[in-house]
């Protein structure tokens, strides 16, 4: 059975590679595994934030420096505020 079957798609294409570091460090079995499992682990969390992203279907390009600060300058000022003091600061009256 291989381990496509199994979802392990960073183990399947990647297991090589982290053995020959294995080799290479004289890395224990047990590191070598741990090594494998956690580079697939992290892909996985990769993936999973992608999707959800995607998933979500909102714009991705969205920035600060875009926002129409022109047309709501108390927004601006509180937001500038925030952003310098930690978001706990009041702002001037």
């Amino acid at each position: 059975m291989g381990l496509g079957v199994w979802g392990l798609a960073t183990v399947r294409d990647g297991w090589e590679e982290f053995a020959a570091q294995a080799l290479r460090e004289h890395a224990s079995y047990s590191d070598f595994l741990a090594d494998l499992l956690g580079s697939e682990f992290q892909d996985r969390d990769e993936r999973r934030k992608l999707r959800g992203v995607k998933e979500a279907c909102s714009p991705r390009n969205k920035r600060i420096e875009d926002f129409g600060f022109s047309r709501s300058p108390s927004l601006a000022v509180s937001l500038g505020y925030g952003l310098l003091w930690g978001g706990n600061a009041k702002v001037p009256s």
